[in-house]
């Protein structure tokens, strides 16, 4: 017969160590992926502010008028510009770092943010 140790020592086995997988992905942290990915050229803030941004002509995120789905067409397939090109990051992101970019990005837009300067 079994025992309630067998029981849950069996059930313990099958358990990741980590502890029971959540069905939710784990948060993305926008404002990181941002830094590392995109800050360089469009600047910390998103407003292109920095004198390399403005030698090459970067957009300032902040007036962009983009829909989400261009936007997301912008990250994952690049822009030509006239002065310089957005590269494509392609694959690079997940779906749902794809998805915190976005909402970052809508985030820096001064008419969803109005009490930005």
């Amino acid at each position: 017969m079994l025992s309630l140790r067998s029981l849950f020592l069996g059930v313990a086995a099958l358990v990741p160590v980590g502890g029971i997988a959540s069905a939710e992905s784990p948060a993305v942290d926008a404002a990181a992926l941002f830094k590392r990915s995109c800050a360089m050229c469009h600047g910390p803030d998103g407003r292109a502010a920095t004198p390399a941004a403005q030698r090459l002509g970067v957009k300032d995120l902040s007036h962009t008028e983009r829909t989400d789905d261009e936007i997301r067409s912008a990250i994952v397939g690049g822009l030509k510009g006239t002065k310089t090109t957005m590269p494509a990051f392609g694959s690079k992101f997940t779906e749902a770092e794809l998805d915190a970019l976005v909402a970052l990005v809508r985030s820096l837009r001064d008419s969803e943010n109005p009490a930005k300067p």
